[in-house]
């Protein structure tokens, strides 16, 4: 019969898998100061190797990683939204992530932690705003096919 000895104890167990983190950012100001709603995702995993799950453990640890990560996903996404105006907004999808995804690694890895993929997955204009957005963009597209059909006339006469 074989014993583990007393003072050998299991002090954390902490999972391999990819964990995935919402970061929602509420009434983040543009350039010109109009108030939307970003929803990040990302998704990390702690260490590839029980070094760095023990620095995370040992030097950072789940609830001041959360404070870490909340706190600089935040200021990231306040900075980026506030340097373009409301309309372009929707437009920092793509360019925004891979910035992050760097800088948010190199704030994070010497605790033992690598941020695989960050992504913006909502951003909320204000409703009276959106709704004025899309009755001029309709009315824009509405001008331009009416443009059309009077060119269209036009050729046919002839």
């Amino acid at each position: 019969i074989w014993f583990w000895p007393g003072w050998c104890r299991i002090s954390h167990i902490v999972t391999r898998a990819t964990v995935t983190y919402n970061a929602p950012t509420r009434n983040c100001p543009t350039a010109d100061n109009v108030m939307v709603n970003v929803d990040l995702s990302l998704t990390f995993r702690i260490g590839p190797d029980p070094e760095a799950a023990a620095n995370f453990i040992y030097k950072l640890g789940a609830h001041r990683f959360d404070e870490l990560i909340a706190a600089e996903t935040e200021e990231a996404i306040r900075g980026l939204v506030y340097s373009v105006t409301h309309d372009k907004v929707n437009d920092l999808r793509e360019e925004f992530a891979v910035g992050m995804l760097s800088t948010l690694n190199s704030k994070v890895v010497i605790y033992g932690v690598q941020i695989m993929n960050v992504k913006i997955t909502d951003v909320t204009l204000p409703p009276d705003l959106q709704d004025r957005l899309e009755r001029t963009t309709a009315f824009k597209t509405k001008m331009s096919e009416q443009e059309k059909s009077h060119e269209n006339r036009v050729r046919v006469l002839e």
